[in-house]
C-alpha cells in the first residue's frame, strides 16, 4: 500500500510529539473530542482510530514499551492528520472530507498490523 499524498509532512512534525509528553497528552484529548464531535463522519473507522490513541497513551505512560519508536511515530503522524482541517481533503467538506482522514488511518494500521495485534493481545491480557 502506498503512503497517502500529503501524509509526509504530518511524519514531520510527529517527531516533536514523540519528545513531549504535555504535548502529546493535549493532542490524545484533541482527537478524542474531535473524534466524539464528529460522531457519525468517523463511525467507519472509529475503533481503528481509538486503537491507535489507546497505543499513543499506553505507550506515553510507559505501561507500554514493546513498540518500536517508528511504530508511535506513525501512530502519532496518522492522529495529527486526522485532527488537522487543511489535510488533503479538507475535513470542512463534511463526510467527503473525512474520506482520507479514513484513508490514512487504515494505513498506518495496514503498516502496523503486527504490533497492534500484539498490542491489543498485550491490553486484553
Amino acid at each position: 500500500m502506498r503512503k497517502p499524498k500529503g501524509f509526509g509532512r504530518f511524519m514531520a512534525i510527529a517527531g516533536s510529539y514523540m519528545k513531549d509528553p504535555d504535548t502529546r497528552v493535549r493532542l490524545l484529548k484533541a482527537v478524542t473530542g474531535y473524534a466524539r464531535d464528529k460522531g457519525s463522519l468517523v463511525r467507519g473507522f472509529r475503533h481503528d482510530l481509538q486503537a491507535l490513541i489507546n497505543l499513543v497513551r499506553d505507550w506515553s505512560s510507559g505501561s507500554y514499551n514493546k513498540v518500536s519508536k517508528k511504530t508511535i511515530l506513525l501512530a502519532i503522524a496518522a492522529l495529527l492528520y486526522f485532527l488537522s482541517p487543511f489535510d488533503t481533503i479538507p475535513d470542512f467538506l463534511g463526510a467527503v472530507g473525512f474520506t482520507d482522514d479514513a484513508a490514512v488511518v487504515l494505513f498506518v494500521l495496514n503498516v502496523l498490523r503486527k504490533e497492534l495485534d500484539h498490542y491489543e493481545q498485550w491490553k486484553s491480557d
